[in-house]
């Protein structure tokens, strides 16, 4: 592939112009150069356009679609990016500037390997910033069991780009696609960790995370994050059921009803968070999340007193 970079960094955008724009130039501020960006805008109808235009053209491509949701604009990212290595950051978060350096300096130390490069991530929340792990190969056996107990922070994330020909982002699910792609991905590819934070992950007060709890097909959005994760552990098959846990799906399925179950109650849907906790209950039968059961139910309790 002619004048080919080291890397495509895609970058998937809503409505959020004034962060892009962050993003995109901690991209410029990298201390490598052999890169480009695709800035894929998912239907936005604010001055994104405007944004990517007051870039250099020639490092960043803009591609607009009608609004799909990022899954299907991560994927339209890959199919127009010309790097021979993929990374991926959301417009509201950044790079730290040695971001692609110390992906790039693995990458040559490895002989450049068909696998997946992971760096850290500092977590942002107001005045608090909060370190991401590090798997550890003797802790954790398989990179696996770390990433389905810890967020995987797609930042962080460097694909070959020949994975993409293989996999790609399952656009039927709208939560837990990140990390479903990346087990899939681990079945069949090498993975190399580098033991330095280089990402920045934003939390701000209202985040989607929380937000869809106010929407009318919040419920909806729960199952879907649901069949996401058993989805998962039916394309793993037998590969993925042997480096967990035996009870690892109905585990996370519960712990995942419970979760929706508190977000629903944090925006005082107090019915919708009682049917998120039935679920659950059904689930896990209560032999193993009843220390969370009970925290919920004190915040339940507590709900009522607001």
């Amino acid at each position: 592939m002619a004048n080919q970079p080291l890397f495509s960094i895609i970058i998937p955008t809503y409505n959020r112009a004034d962060l892009l724009r962050v993003a995109i130039q901690s991209v410029f501020d990298q201390t490598v150069e052999d890169w480009e960006i695709v800035v894929v805008d998912d239907g936005s109808t604010d001055e994104t356009k405007e944004v990517v235009r007051f870039f250099d053209p020639t490092k960043v491509q803009y591609n607009f679609q009608d609004n799909k949701e990022r899954s299907a604009a991560r994927n339209i990212g890959v199919q127009k990016a010309k790097g021979q290595y993929i990374c991926f950051l959301d417009d509201d978060d950044y790079f730290l500037v040695e971001h692609l350096e110390v992906i790039k300096e693995r990458i040559l130390k490895e002989g450049s390997p068909v696998g997946i490069f992971r760096t850290g991530m500092v977590t942002k929340h107001g005045t608090k910033e909060i370190k991401s792990p590090f798997y550890d190969p003797i802790k954790d056996k398989h990179p696996i069991p770390f990433f389905l107990n810890n967020m995987v922070g797609i930042h962080t994330l460097c694909y070959h780009r020949n994975i993409f020909e293989i996999y790609k982002y399952d656009q039927r699910w709208h939560h837990f696609q990140d990390t479903h792609l990346l087990i899939l991905c681990l079945l069949k590819f090498p993975f190399f960790q580098i033991p330095v934070h280089t990402a920045i992950y934003m939390r701000y007060p209202e985040m989607g995370s929380i937000s869809i709890f106010r929407l009318e097909n919040s419920e909806a959005r729960t199952e879907n994050n649901v069949n996401a994760i058993r989805d998962l552990f039916d394309q793993g098959g037998t590969q993925l059921l042997n480096l967990v846990p035996f009870n690892k799906k109905t585990f996370m399925v519960a712990q995942k009803y419970l979760d929706h179950a508190n977000g629903a109650l944090h925006v005082g849907r107090k019915k919708l968070a009682r049917k998120h906790l039935w679920s659950s209950l059904k689930n896990s039968k209560g032999q193993f999340l009843w220390m969370d059961y009970l925290k919920f139910s004190v915040r339940y309790v507590l709900a009522f007193f607001k």
